[in-house]
């Protein structure tokens, strides 16, 4: 996300729209769709590899820029003609390919000023807050449709109140003083097969905004043996999360719901912060979202021109995922799309797909305030 005033309509568009007559879930969670993908792959002789990172996509030394493969951390080289980058345009640009120029693209590495600048950049970043508790959804009177928990109306006010302040300011906030949104959602009540899966447990994930400079001290100070940045952010994390939960259920417990007024209380609590998703997702500031999703990426020169699959200034790599498409699940999977399209060089994308499942939603549900519709 980021501020209304830098939004442009057209992203705030699609994504409204997209949730006007409800959401889907898969059934099992989203693992669902990973486990599905990889079948997928697998029956047509591909392979998924784990714990596998790429060191550097190679190109031909007599040209210079053709690709001709990719070099693994662990030395392996695997020769391709054809090379799908869904590491992100900052990491493909400035990390993998053999130099960071390459690629001729205005293009900035991400810092806590960079949304006032007028380049390409990697976006926002925040907290997730897990919560576990004992007990069923219906015991615990678990609301059937998300929360959004705004400090004020203004929320360009509220982002420059938080990029201003230091960690240690906000470790002094109260909980109804935090400068960000939160984002409330209870995956226990949206996937249709969790009480089989998982009974008599209940799941609450907490997204909230967090710049990327209140951590950023504690980026070098990771420890192998006790697999932590330090007690200090140990201890920022554990107040943090304290401050956020007392204002979720203080919000949440008024529609009825019974959640414990403080975590000493749950059964299980964990907060990632922008250096997890850096770390998992090696992003960029740690970006929820990759390239951010202002009116600069949506510039004709950057959007139509250049944030697409062909990169032709390195023959055979291809972009692919959210930054060659938008954010989100259906955003990467389109960017993924149009990436198979050219590489197979197919004049209709909708060629590809193998097949339309048509789930027609009847009047009831789609006037159900707190719809949530379940695709397989």
């Amino acid at each position: 996300g980021m501020e209304p005033s830098r939004a442009p309509f057209l992203m705030h568009a699609i994504v409204m729209q997209g949730y006007l007559n409800g959401a889907y879930y898969p059934n099992g969670g989203p693992s669902t769709i990973v486990r599905k993908i990889v079948q997928t792959i697998n029956a047509y002789d591909g392979q998924v590899l784990v714990k596998a990172p790429v060191q550097q996509i190679l190109v031909d030394e007599e040209t210079g820029n053709k690709v001709v493969g990719v070099q693994m951390k662990d030395g392996k080289v695997i020769k391709a003609p054809v090379v799908c980058s869904d590491a992100g345009m900052v990491n493909t640009a400035k990390k993998l390919l053999p130099t960071p120029d390459m690629i001729d693209l205005d293009l900035s590495q991400y810092n806590h000023d960079i949304v006032f600048d007028k380049k390409l950049h990697s976006g926002s970043t925040g907290l997730n807050l897990f919560v576990g508790l004992q007990g069923t959804a219906d015991e615990l009177n678990i609301p059937s449709c998300h929360y959004w928990i705004h400090p004020d109306q203004d929320l360009d006010w509220t982002a420059d109140v938080g990029r201003s302040l230091t960690l240690n300011e906000a470790l002094e906030l109260e909980p109804e003083e935090w400068p960000g949104p939160l984002f409330v959602g209870f995956p226990c009540r949206k996937d249709q097969a969790w009480s089989e899966n998982h009974p008599n447990q209940v799941t609450v994930e907490v997204l909230t905004w967090s710049p990327w400079h209140w951590w950023e001290e504690f980026e070098n100070a990771f420890d192998k043996k006790s697999q932590s940045h330090g007690v200090k952010y140990e201890q920022a994390k554990e107040t943090i999360s304290k401050k956020i939960w007392a204002r979720v259920a203080e919000v949440v417990n008024q529609s009825g719901a019974k959640l414990p007024r403080t975590l000493e209380k749950a059964d299980y609590h964990d907060m990632g912060t922008p250096l997890s998703y850096a770390h998992f997702l090696n992003a960029d500031g740690g970006s929820f979202y990759a390239l951010d999703h202002d009116r600069q990426r949506f510039l004709p020169k950057n959007y139509y021109l250049r944030l697409r699959p062909e990169i032709p200034e390195v023959p055979g790599l291809y972009l692919t995922g959210s930054d060659a498409m938008t954010l989100g699940f259906v955003g990467a999977m389109s960017g993924g799309l149009i990436c198979a399209q050219q590489v197979l060089g197919i004049h209709d994308p909708m060629m590809l797909l193998r097949k339309t499942v048509e789930y027609k939603i009847s009047d009831d549900e789609r006037s159900a305030p707190d719809a949530v519709y379940t695709a397989v």
